[in-house]
């Protein structure tokens, strides 16, 4: 208890001992500025030199960086992913291979539709072959069928005179043998010669009709050709059938890998490998960056003052972005606020979606122009202290307009050298020791 007693009484005592020594010290000093002679004090003072230049005052905007060309890449089969090719961030060429399906189930189906071609092509040949036999047997006949129902024609015009001949002979030679002209012998030969040209008559009636029925069967078995024919156009359609399914299936073999439509950036992959997609799924985002905007919604009331052209920059991490203002439109969805696009002049690195800062120039004033800073309020209005011969000089100034750090004013000239800092404690008339800023 004795020894933390006495440490806090050695403590108590230092103090003590500092707390004088500074006090004389600070004696020491003001007696000595006292002793000084006022012109002999010299205040140091920073200085910038006023210009003639021209202000611009910006509109700061949040804004956003949009490629106005954006594809939702998507399969038109569906499939398991097998093979994804690029990444997200990374540069595309139109119809660059992006990613493939598994292949297994659709080389199947080719397969089966290929063999299903080949088999309709060969029942249509076959049909063709059989139509074109049966023509020309069918029109052989029907040729051979009507020469011969002419001939048969002919026969029976034939018989039928030999007939009527023979018959008028056999009623003379009658009349003749029963007068007893002609003996028993020749009266037989002319009957027998009548019976034989009866006969004929008769056989050659029915081959007649005989070759008729032939010509009616030609013409029938002509009649049914149509079904031959029948069946090779159906053979043809499913032919025609076949080919169509083929090029089908084809076709969507070929969309098991998907292609770039366009040149740009891969902006989103939204599928991965082993994934199950259905057609028009999408499964990567594709913007164009040559079709870069910078687009805000602002007030309308801040919109008046913006017109179309009107120059300003984008910041993005301390970098600055020149474009030019491209549209100004009514935002139908937020009453009360205007859309605004800008285009850039140049190309950069600026990606979809970078949320940024937009600067839009909304008035230039040309004037002279100072550090802010340098500006003193008071009572009777705003001033200045310029520097004339490492003197201080008060001068009353008028703000025309300021933006940031710096301010057009009157009442000064180009050239003036206005105290930037140091300038809270100097007067008028004060001696003071110029440092320039650079």
């Amino acid at each position: 208890m004795k020894k933390i007693y006495l440490y806090r009484s050695l403590v108590l005592f230092f103090i003590a001992i500092i707390l004088l020594s500074i006090n004389s010290c600070s004696e020491k000093e003001a007696k000595n500025f006292a002793n000084k002679n006022p012109e002999e004090i010299v205040v140091p003072v920073l200085v910038k030199e006023a210009y003639l230049g021209t202000l611009d005052s910006f509109l700061d905007i949040d804004a956003r960086v949009e490629y106005q060309k954006i594809s939702n890449v998507s399969f038109q089969v569906s499939g398991k992913i097998e093979n994804i090719f690029v990444q997200e961030g990374d540069r595309v060429k139109k119809g660059q291979l992006l990613l493939s399906l598994d292949k297994t189930l659709y080389n199947q189906q080719v397969e089966q539709a290929y063999q299903a071609m080949l088999a309709a092509k060969a029942n249509y040949e076959q049909a063709v072959f059989n139509l074109k036999i049966q023509k020309v047997q069918v029109d052989s006949d029907l040729q051979k069928t009507q020469l011969a129902l002419k001939q048969a024609e002919e026969n029976l015009n034939l018989a039928q005179t030999l007939l009527y001949q023979a018959k008028k002979d056999f009623e003379r030679f009658s009349k003749l043998y029963n007068e007893g002209v002609i003996s028993s012998q020749q009266f037989e030969n002319v009957k027998i010669q009548y019976q034989n040209s009866l006969t004929n008559y008769y056989n050659s009636k029915i081959a007649f009709q005989q070759a008729r029925e032939n010509l009616n069967v030609a013409k029938l078995k002509k009649e049914r050709i149509s079904i031959f024919e029948n069946q090779t156009k159906a053979a043809y359609s499913n032919y025609l059938a076949s080919q169509r399914n083929y090029n089908i299936v084809k076709e969507n073999y070929r969309y098991t890998d998907l292609f770039s439509p366009m040149d740009g950036i891969v902006l989103k992959k939204l599928q991965d490998v082993g994934a199950t997609v259905n057609p028009s799924v999408p499964v990567l985002t594709i913007g164009d960056p040559s079709t870069k905007i910078v687009k805000a919604s602002i007030a309308d009331t801040e919109a008046k003052n913006i017109k179309s052209n009107t120059r300003a920059f984008v910041v993005f991490k301390n970098k600055e972005y020149p474009v030019i203002i491209s549209k100004i439109y009514p935002n139908v969805s937020s009453i009360g606020q205007t859309f605004i696009e800008g285009r850039f002049i140049s190309d950069n690195n600026l990606n979809h979606n970078d949320y940024v800062n937009l600067k839009i120039n909304i008035k230039s004033i040309r004037g002279i122009i100072i550090l802010r800073q340098a500006i003193v309020y008071s009572e009777d209005g705003a001033y200045v202290f310029i520097v004339e011969n490492n003197i201080a000089v008060k001068k009353k100034v008028k703000i025309v307009d300021s933006y940031g750090d710096l301010s057009i004013v009157e009442g000064i000239s180009e050239g003036d050298k206005v105290i930037i800092d140091g300038q809270y404690f100097v007067k008028d008339g004060d001696k003071v020791k110029v440092s320039y800023k650079k």
